[in-house]
């Protein structure tokens, strides 16, 4: 390979670096977190309320305590997403790694950490729910219409 050959390599590996990632992570806050009512997801769920009246959707499923921190939640500067899943005992297991936008969707990546060696855990499962905010100003045109989550292992 020439010198030539090199400094063009050198250039586009520069150039690739420096380029803005197509989906950037987003800044979130965990609000609120605990044991889900009325919903029985097989697999982790997502909604997206970026006005009062989209909240509608989800916060009958939570406690009246959590339903009312996410009534305190300022929509015209934030957003929230709200995850379901029936993480049951695992939920202490189960964290956010990332909040991505992607066009007109908000994908929330939850991790499962393994159980460490030698601990035990009950085997329930039942519905859980973390809610999230995110400022707004993150949020790029056009702007999300809906939120999914997925889950993988540590």
């Amino acid at each position: 390979m020439g010198r030539r050959h090199v400094i063009a390599a050198a250039a586009a590996g520069a150039a690739l670096a420096t380029a803005a990632p197509a989906a950037a992570a987003l800044h979130w806050h965990e609000l609120v977190r605990g044991a889900a009512a009325g919903v029985q997801p097989s697999a982790p769920v997502a909604y997206l309320a970026l006005d009062r009246r989209a909240t509608a959707r989800f916060t009958p499923h939570l406690p009246p305590s959590a339903a009312k921190r996410v009534a305190g939640v300022d929509l015209a500067r934030s957003a929230v997403v709200a995850v379901f899943g029936e993480f049951g005992c695992t939920d202490g297991r189960v964290h956010v790694s990332s909040v991505v936008q992607r066009g007109r969707r908000l994908v929330v990546s939850l991790v499962r950490s393994p159980l460490p060696p030698g601990q035990a855990e009950c085997l329930a499962l039942f519905p859980t729910f973390r809610v999230l905010t995110l400022p707004k100003t993150e949020l790029r045109r056009p702007y999300p219409a809906r939120a999914e989550a997925l889950l993988a292992r540590a």
